[in-house]
């Protein structure tokens, strides 16, 4: 699964909006420890909906087989202002094969951890 988890292809994040529906953006992921980690800005709605309700969903498919998926449920454990630099940096070296280029975007960077409940590894 960390195979998967840390591999050059996008997850897609779940996300709770106020009225209860689904939330989903595609976006970059990493491990660290046994911790999902990801990057955003404080004024994007992922970063809305998971201060408000911290639950979440993650999917994604394998680099070599698209049949090959890991999903995870869990939940936001910290959402820390100011330390996504590094990661989106390393991300964008592994995804795009050079330095973070992306639009500028409202408000702080944000270092999303995100500690699974449930995990699964589809295979078809």
């Amino acid at each position: 699964m960390r195979e998967i988890l840390t591999g050059a292809r996008n997850a897609w994040l779940a996300t709770l909006m106020a009225d209860g529906s689904p939330h989903l953006t595609p976006i970059w992921i990493d491990v660290i420890d046994e911790d999902v980690v990801l990057c955003t800005t404080t004024d994007t709605v992922k970063a809305a909906n998971m201060r408000r309700d911290p639950r979440v969903a993650i999917a994604i498919e394998s680099v070599d087989d698209r049949y090959r998926v890991v999903t995870l449920r869990g939940r936001v454990i910290s959402m820390e202002e100011g330390d996504a630099d590094v990661l989106v940096n390393a991300l964008s070296w592994r995804h795009d094969g050079h330095a973070w280029e992306g639009p500028e975007e409202e408000g702080a960077s944000v270092l999303v951890r995100i500690r699974p409940d449930r995990t699964a590894l589809l295979e078809e």
